[in-house]
């Protein structure tokens, strides 16, 4: 029974483990600090209700892609680094969007108007 019980817990701690960490090697829920000055800045916009965070991959890189759904702006959306560098814009004359891939919903604010990409 000890056995059975030695090999329960080694198979339990091998499988049973989930990854905590999701984009860029930041635990789960948890905005890096260079973020935070973004969302401290869309705050106090028009838009906040609008906006959004993915990650991504993009030229075998994790990334971040600060996005919104604004009914009313003519939107650029910014592609940042993990250490929130800006790589450059999401469009056709800088990073072309068919080379992002895997991108999923990172961030939203409470109350946000978009409908979630997963």
């Amino acid at each position: 029974m000890k056995k059975l019980s030695l090999l329960f817990l080694l198979v339990l701690l091998t499988f049973g483990c989930k990854d905590e960490l999701t984009v860029c090697d930041i635990p789960e829920d948890t905005i890096p600090s260079w973020m935070d000055v973004i969302i401290e800045d869309l705050e106090a916009s028009v838009v906040y209700e609008y906006s959004y965070i993915n990650s991504a991959e993009y030229e075998n890189q994790q990334v971040f892609i600060l996005k919104n759904c604004c009914p009313f702006c003519g939107s650029v959306f910014i592609v940042y680094a993990c250490d929130g560098t800006q790589i450059g814009t999401l469009g056709e004359d800088d990073i072309n969007a068919n080379d992002v891939k895997n991108e999923k919903y990172f961030w939203a604010p409470l109350g946000n108007q978009c409908t979630r990409i997963d």
